[in-house]
């Protein structure tokens, strides 16, 4: 298995579900250049992610339910908040979530690559080694996890903040702040749970799909609340299904 059978099964998953994501934003979709510009933004955040985890390596649980997820968090929201939410472009409820899930899948690719490079190296499965069945089923069955779970994953936890952007940015200012404080913390939260329960827990990886199940509900709601809040809807000034301005309508839900 050579290095662009890995770099392409790293990266399916990723382009996937932006692809995924892209399609959901039905009023107004973002400009793909954006949406790519974005999804690099948050490759790029692996960079100062990996930087900022080296003090806590070997710290077992430390790393993986609190620094892990603080840190990467606050990488993908950078990748969002200093580049595109300023925008012109970002201009309804959904393009929160939209460029939040690109920039945490462009996070999840790079970080596909690098799982699958440590799991060919273990097994063996480099050019010129062993290319055993057993090689490949790990490698195979490292990126059916992630797929299923890790990928999706990391976008379901940016969508806490990213829909807190989508909301903050059509807000009162004086809320604004606390709005996008508050999805943060918990896209953090839920980060450091997921971690949590699939590497301490051992009993709740089963459990896991049950738990990603409604996560997928909630993050459906989450859209259809978005969607809703457009101004482009037919009530809306774009002639959608909304009805006016977000500011004045309810905000999407999560927004407890």
């Amino acid at each position: 298995m050579n290095i662009s059978i890995i770099f392409a099964l790293a990266f399916l998953p990723g382009v996937f579900w932006l692809w995924y994501f892209y399609k959901k934003d039905k009023f107004e979709p973002e400009p793909k250049r954006l949406i790519v510009k974005t999804f690099f933004w948050g490759m790029a955040g692996i960079i100062p992610a990996f930087i900022f985890e080296i003090p806590f390596s070997g710290t077992g649980m430390v790393l993986t339910v609190i620094a892990a997820p603080i840190i990467e968090e606050a990488v993908k929201f950078t990748a969002v908040y200093k580049t595109i939410y300023s925008d012109a472009e970002f201009d309804e409820p959904m393009d929160g979530i939209v460029y939040a899930a690109a920039a945490a899948l462009g996070f999840a690719s790079i970080e596909n690559v690098l799982y699958l490079l440590r799991a060919s190296q273990s097994s063996g499965l480099i050019i010129g080694s062993s290319q055993s069945t057993s090689a490949v089923g790990a490698v195979m069955s490292t990126i059916a996890i992630r797929s299923i779970l890790t990928v999706p994953g990391h976008v379901m936890f940016a969508l806490f903040w990213g829909e807190a952007l989508g909301i903050a940015k059509f807000a009162d200012p004086k809320r604004r702040k606390s709005l996008i404080l508050n999805g943060l913390i918990l896209g953090i939260g839920a980060h450091a749970l997921y971690n949590f329960m699939l590497n301490f827990i051992p009993i709740f990886s089963i459990a896991m799909l049950i738990i990603v199940s409604g996560a997928w509900q909630m993050t459906h709601r989450k859209i259809e609340a978005a969607l809703r809040a457009s101004p482009f809807g037919l009530g809306g000034p774009g002639g959608g299904p909304g009805a006016g301005p977000p500011a004045e309508r309810d905000p999407p839900s999560g927004e407890d």
